[in-house]
């Protein structure tokens, strides 16, 4: 009698299922019914259901005996379905049920890399809990790292982490997603990826380290952060000088600051013999100059005295040191 179809095609068992009625499906099911030639009608409805997060006829069709490993047109499953559309508790149970997670969509797409994808963080949580991997979709998912990392899509970065993704991928410039996210200051990300392990004493193709870049756009956060997990100007102290003496010229403080932070050297010489300080007072950058004697900056007055006779010519002036710890004109 629970095979009788309707006049919709219908059994009792696919109208039960479709209206969520649990109960009710596992009466049928203990009276033999199954959904016998309906599995694609029920695959419709399941994935529909899955999209949406009706719970209760995802249950119902889980119970009726659905084949949760059906697909539609583009090779998705109704697990990649209810990940994409972020119904966390349907993902639950179709894992429960036995989805496979490690199928691939049409585009080559696996659950795991679409939860990490969306930033579903939970969800990653439970298809790595279930033995999901990223697999031969490392690359992909570096450069979605790389993306997320520059724009500053934290859910996905943490995703991608918490799904296993190599943090220290690179792209065609040798620059890694630690490197692009201090460079758009994404200080959030930063610390994300110095936890996940992140390489602070990689370079890029042009040479410059997290720390080299961090210093040189003014990122104090980020330079903290990355000193502070062991990271050192190491060969790149005659560049850090050099921008020191650029940003000292042009009176870019908060790159003095990271500079200063990340460990330069304040008391480096240009071809002129001339230091960072120096060239702070000549252009009048006070607040620079301030920056500089605080970090240790050796203040000499006669070379000091010298620089100012030979830029101004036949004005002369002299500058001392008060207890203030600013030059002042005497």
């Amino acid at each position: 009698m629970y095979a009788v179809i309707t006049q919709r095609g219908d059994s009792a068992m696919m109208i039960a299922a479709s209206e969520g009625g649990t109960k009710v499906v596992s009466l049928l099911v203990k009276a033999g019914a199954t959904l016998g030639q309906q599995q694609k009608k029920a695959y419709e409805l399941l994935r529909s259901a899955s999209e949406r997060g009706y719970v209760e006829i995802v249950t119902s069709l889980i119970t009726a005996g659905v084949d949760v490993n059906g697909r539609d047109r583009d090779r998705d499953s109704a697990l990649m379905t209810a990940i994409r559309n972020g119904r966390t508790e349907v993902v639950s149970l179709l894992i429960e049920a036995g989805a496979n997670i490690h199928l691939q969509n049409e585009r080559g797409d696996s659950a795991l890399m679409i939860a990490a994808s969306e930033g579903r963080t939970k969800v990653v949580s439970l298809l790595v809990k279930a033995g999901a991997t990223l697999g031969q979709q490392q690359k992909e998912a570096y450069e979605l790292l790389r993306s997320a990392s520059e724009r500053g899509y934290v859910g996905i970065v943490t995703s991608l982490i918490a799904a296993g993704v190599d943090v220290n991928g690179r792209d065609k410039d040798r620059d890694s997603a630690l490197m692009m996210a201090i460079r758009n200051g994404r200080t959030e990300v930063v610390s994300l990826l110095i936890e996940a392990g992140a390489n602070i004493h990689l370079q890029n193709k042009r040479g410059d380290s997290a720390l080299m870049i961090a210093a040189s756009k003014g990122r104090t956060k980020d330079v903290s952060l990355l000193v502070k997990a062991g990271a050192t100007l190491g060969q790149q102290q005659e560049e850090a000088y050099e921008l020191l003496r650029s940003a000292s010229e042009t009176a870019y403080v908060g790159i003095v600051a990271s500079l200063i932070a990340a460990g330069v050297d304040v008391n480096g010489r240009d071809k002129d013999r001339d230091s960072a300080l120096m060239v702070a007072i000549r252009n009048g950058r006070t607040e620079v100059v301030s920056l500089l004697i605080e970090a240790g900056a050796n203040i000499d007055l006669q070379e000091i005295r010298v620089s100012f006779r030979f830029s101004l010519g036949h004005f002369t002036t002299a500058w001392t040191y008060d207890s203030r710890r600013l030059l002042v004109p005497l």
